[in-house]
C-alpha cells in the first residue's frame, strides 16, 4: 500500500502508565522496554509516530474510541479480545 504524505496520518502510541522498566517518562521522553520495541517496529514498518504516556483511563478510552491509536503496555483478556487489533511481540530481542 502507497500513500502520499497529504494522505498520510500520523499514529499517536500512548503508553498506559509510567511503568519501568517498559514505558516510562524520562525528560519529557517516552522510553523503556517495550516503547523501544514499538518505536523500532514502527520505524521498519515506515510509520512515523508520537509517543505518549498516559494515565490508564485516559490511555484506554482514546484506545477504545479514537482513531490511529496504537495502546502499549497492556493486559490481553477476553474482555478486550473483540476491542482492538493485537500485536504479538517476538520472542527474540533482536530486530
Amino acid at each position: 500500500m502507497f500513500t502520499t504524505s497529504t494522505n498520510a496520518q500520523q499514529l499517536t502510541v500512548v503508553a498506559a502508565e509510567n511503568f519501568k522498566p517498559y514505558n516510562y517518562l524520562d525528560g519529557g521522553i517516552v522510553k523503556g522496554m517495550s516503547a523501544e520495541v514499538v518505536r523500532v517496529t514502527l520505524a521498519k514498518a515506515g510509520i512515523e509516530a508520537e509517543f505518549h504516556v498516559y494515565p490508564w483511563p485516559r490511555a484506554y478510552k482514546m484506545a477504545l474510541e479514537g482513531i490511529n491509536i496504537l495502546i502499549y503496555t497492556t493486559v490481553r483478556t477476553a474482555g478486550r479480545e473483540e476491542s482492538f487489533h493485537w500485536v504479538k511481540a517476538p520472542h527474540s530481542s533482536s530486530f
